[in-house]
């Protein structure tokens, strides 16, 4: 997923209740539960309509490293308009 830290904050601050300092360890783990949900419902929604795939966990990356990690990996990217912010998720895709 790619947000903003302020949208990073917000989201965090929405799913614990609570003020979320940037770059805490709490803002980390939930950006990662957030991901998780969103690949878990996705992959439960694809498999209903017959989709066989094979799901990995999502991986976090801060910017730094993103360039390193995702090289040579086709990404395409759904947007999604939230109360918190923009979020955008990248979906990596490869063929065995």
């Amino acid at each position: 997923m790619s947000l903003d830290r302020q949208t990073v904050r917000q989201v965090c601050a929405k799913m614990n209740g609570t003020f979320c300092d940037i770059s805490t360890l709490l803002e980390m783990d939930t950006i990662a539960e957030l991901s998780n949900m969103i690949a878990g419902n996705a992959t439960s929604s694809l498999n209903e309509l017959g989709f066989v795939f094979t799901v990995f966990p999502p991986s976090l990356a801060a910017r730094p490293e993103l360039g390193r990690k995702m090289a040579g990996t086709e990404i395409f990217r759904v947007p999604l308009g939230t109360p918190c912010g923009e979020i955008t998720v990248n979906v990596a895709l490869t063929t065995n």
